[in-house]
């Protein structure tokens, strides 16, 4: 054996030895027949059981026929030489697309969600310890650049952790050259996925447009994120650590939820304030697997510290936030918006939640708003007027015809944390308007509202503006 497999063998197995993981207790290796995965399959062949390991592909079904045919053609035959047995698993023309729209985060989000999804399917059933995925040297970097202008913190920065039971990664700290130099040794062939050439991705375009330039810049940006990753580990173990020591017992389970103690809460420091918050999300939604978004934290942070009036709500990603004088019950769901009745005399304005409001203004058909608005006539309503969120089998009468909202909502790749607070308008004859443009959508009004009688008269225009501080 060549001096540099027998480098990686001894780097691999002192790997599990350093992890204080027994590969005796079984690997679901994630295949995909590239350089990366097929790289880790044959390493991972060489220091685990033959009867303790298992290819898993997963076919997303979203590039061409013939291109997956090959692939899996290829793939079978190494998995043949190597001596692992091979699963192929397939999620369906429409799984991916599907996902993304339930999920609200893209074609690369479901595909990733749906494929761990898989792999833990198969490692539950042959109750192997271990999911390997050949995340790489490169894919850090890449993780981590994408982080820093994300905004994300000292938790985002520590990058793709090595160890997250039951998922390894036994070759992040290899660069895929290095990968590739073991397979050239041994002789194998690998597959390449025509989606890592295009620009359709985030993290292609990091690949092939932001590295280069970042390298151009700052030959040594490796070393330099290197040092911020272990800098951000070291940051975050300790504030990590003081909150275990501070804000022990802030945060308990609920039937409905999770309570935060507000007195213990809002003497913690800034840093274990935030903290708190994501510990206390990571208990409310575990299987939800949605993060907290930096944007939600500050309006937590804005409504516990601001000493609210009993039973007062904040609404954060599908969730609600209830002030109960001692403490704030935290739930996903179960508290829609619930506005109730919208004034056409007293106020201009409606409250919605957080810092958002329901703005009525008057307009003229030459004032120039866009085509694309809520404009209607209020005469053709029949008052009163509600707003609130969708519920299900709520429909509403379009030009084109009759649309489910949960539909509308669906189609315009709104987050599912976010559908729930999308307005929907209401009289005492149906859904008149659903307002989904702030969130990414588009606004619509049912067809009644939309008659001939409205030109040349003056109107009004429904929106959702966010005041901000």
């Amino acid at each position: 054996m060549r001096t540099i497999e027998r480098t990686r063998l001894d780097s691999l197995a002192e790997f599990f030895h350093t992890q204080a993981l027994d590969c005796a207790c079984g690997v679901v290796a994630a295949f995909s027949g590239g350089a990366d995965s097929l790289a880790m399959l044959w390493l991972l062949s060489q220091v685990v059981p033959q009867h303790r390991l298992v290819a898993v592909y997963v076919d997303h079904a979203l590039r061409s026929q013939a291109e997956l045919s090959a692939e899996r053609e290829l793939n079978q035959a190494n998995c043949i030489r190597i001596g692992v047995p091979l699963r192929i698993m397939e999620l369906g023309p429409e799984a991916v697309a599907r996902c993304a729209r339930e999920r609200g985060h893209g074609i690369e989000d479901a595909a990733r969600h749906l494929r761990y999804q898989v792999l833990e399917t198969v490692r539950q059933e042959i109750q192997f310890a271990y999911i390997a995925t050949a995340h790489t040297a490169d894919d850090q970097m890449e993780t981590v650049l994408m982080r820093i202008f994300q905004g994300s913190g000292a938790t985002g920065l520590k990058g793709i952790a090595e160890v997250n039971l039951p998922v390894i990664r036994p070759v992040l700290r290899w660069t895929k050259a290095e990968l590739v130099g073991v397979l050239r040794q041994a002789g194998l062939d690998w597959s390449e996925d025509s989606t890592n050439a295009g620009g359709d991705y985030t993290r292609n375009l990091i690949r092939q447009r932001l590295i280069p330039v970042v390298g151009d810049i700052f030959p040594g940006y490796r070393s330099a994120l290197t040092a911020l990753i272990e800098k951000s580990e070291i940051l975050d173990g300790y504030i990590e650590a003081q909150t275990k020591l501070q804000a022990g017992g802030v945060v308990t389970l609920a039937p409905s939820g999770v309570m935060i103690d507000a007195m213990r809460f809002n003497s913690l420091s800034h840093p274990i304030r935030e903290r708190v918050l994501y510990d206390a999300w990571g208990l409310l939604s575990p299987s939800k697997g949605e993060p907290l978004t930096y944007r939600s934290v500050r309006h937590a942070l804005r409504f516990m510290e601001s000493g609210p009036k009993e039973r007062a709500v904040s609404f954060l990603q599908g969730s609600s936030l209830t002030y109960q004088g001692e403490a704030f019950l935290w739930q996903v769901g179960g508290l829609p918006l619930a506005v109730g009745y919208v004034s056409l005399v007293y106020s201009k304005e409606t409250p919605l939640y957080d810092s958002w409001v329901l703005v009525r203004s008057e307009v003229h058909p030459d004032d120039g708003h866009d085509a694309l608005a809520a404009v209607l006539d209020e005469r053709m309503l029949a008052l009163p007027i509600i707003a609130r969120s969708f519920r299900a089998g709520d429909t509403i009468v379009l030009k084109e015809g009759t649309k489910s909202v949960a539909s509308l909502l669906a189609e315009w790749d709104i987050s599912v944390s976010e559908r729930i607070l999308v307005p929907v308008l209401e009289d005492r004859t149906g859904v008149f308007a659903v307002l989904g443009r702030t969130f990414g959508g588009k606004d619509r009004v049912a067809r009644r509202c939309l008659l001939p009688t409205l030109v040349g008269k003056r109107r009004t225009l429904y929106s959702v503006l966010e005041y901000k501080d």
